[in-house]
């Protein structure tokens, strides 16, 4: 990944982090819900055609969120 696409990913990563910590703020999701989508999603992207894109993307983001923001199953 070059140094443009790796801080646009990022960015999204945080933006993505800032809006679903508002979500379970307000009681709209739970963070148990929330990673059981992250995990069916992560899923499906693996068994799709270029899906292990995909699925590398969903994994850094529900690392990235754990880590930062203590989202945990």
């Amino acid at each position: 990944m070059d140094g443009d696409s790796a801080k646009l990913f990022a960015a999204h990563m945080g933006v993505c982090a800032v809006i679903l910590n508002v979500l379970i703020d307000k009681g709209v999701i739970t963070q148990d819900e929330l990673l059981e989508r992250f995990e069916q999603a992560y899923e499906a992207g693996a068994k799709s055609t270029g899906g292990s894109i995909v699925a590398e993307a969903l994994a850094a983001m529900v690392s990235y969120l754990e880590s930062k923001y203590r989202v945990t199953s």
